[in-house]
């Protein structure tokens, strides 16, 4: 699908998101610091599975709360049930984490615990990248390869921690159908002010997905989701049939402006069915993940 079908989305339900003023919101909370329940404690995998979802399938969907959102690819018949059995089927061994579409774990009870498992979120997800990496894959022999699959917003912080862990090797990066749609009025103003309370300096504004990442050969700097950065072997990407604004517009690009170890396809399913098990899209994520690996 024409990078230019950016410009043409319309931006009906972004509107009132912008623009507002991050500073007048408290800062988030601490994040739970007990990582027991999700720790990486097994024995070193040939392959580390990290889903992150996207916004609820529910009335929320169309408002600024995370509250319902839940980490739902690993649910049976979904995402990360194929991509495994994929690995599976080649005989390497797999550990998986998943997370949702939220930048960290509630902890409502303030005992330092996630409330629940399948809430677990951004800065959840960056803890476990870096202890796979200090695990399992720096100075080792036969390092474990990461799989990072992201369905809707959960595209949008996929691709964010994997430029600001430029240090992590991600073998395959699966973006099922990423969108920009309502990121910012959900996310913008938590993942600023989580930014400036813990004094972060990245390479670009994390807390704004859109027109970001330079990219060679393009006018415009690039939404974060559509940008494959170099740590990144494989990118297989899939677009949706949306509905519009609710379907990837763009194909996606390294900041050189390459293509290489990028794949990109629209198979006809919709925004919600192209993450699930029995879908043209997975079956063909799966398809290539498999030649990919012979």
């Amino acid at each position: 699908m024409s990078r230019m079908l950016a410009l043409l989305v319309p931006v009906l339900l972004v509107a009132g998101c912008k623009n507002r003023d991050c500073d007048d919101r408290p800062a988030p909370a601490d994040a739970p610091s007990d990582t027991s329940g999700y720790a990486l404690v097994e024995a070193r995998p040939d392959i580390l599975i990290l889903s992150v979802s996207g916004h609820a399938a529910a009335a929320t969907a169309i408002t600024c709360q995370e509250v319902d959102n839940r980490a739902y690819l690993a649910d049976d018949g979904d995402a990360v049930e194929e991509i495994r059995g994929v690995f599976v089927d080649h005989g390497l061994s797999v550990v998986v984490r998943s997370f949702s579409d939220r930048l960290q774990a509630p902890d409502l009870d303030d005992d330092e615990v996630p409330d629940a498992p399948d809430e677990l979120g951004f800065v959840e997800l960056l803890r476990i990248l870096d202890q796979a990496y200090a695990l399992w894959i720096e100075n080792t022999t036969r390092p474990t390869r990461i799989v990072l699959v992201a369905h809707s917003h959960g595209g949008n912080w996929a691709h964010i921690a994997t430029g600001i862990r430029p240090e992590i090797p991600i073998e395959y990066l699966v973006t099922l159908d990423g969108v920009i749609t309502r990121w910012e009025c959900e996310h913008e103003c938590n993942v600023s002010n989580w930014v400036a309370k813990n004094n972060y300096e990245f390479d670009f504004n994390i807390s704004q997905p859109r027109r970001e990442i330079p990219v060679v050969g393009e006018d415009l700097p690039q939404h974060v989701k559509d940008v494959v950065f170099p740590n990144v072997r494989y990118n297989l990407e899939i677009q949706s049939t949306g509905p519009l604004p609710l379907n990837d517009c763009c194909d996606n690009i390294r900041p050189t402006g390459s293509l290489d170890g990028i794949f990109t396809e629209a198979l006809g399913d919709s925004h919600s069915r192209c993450h699930l098990a029995d879908s043209d899209s997975m079956n063909w994520v799966v398809a290539k993940i498999d030649e990919l690996e012979l």
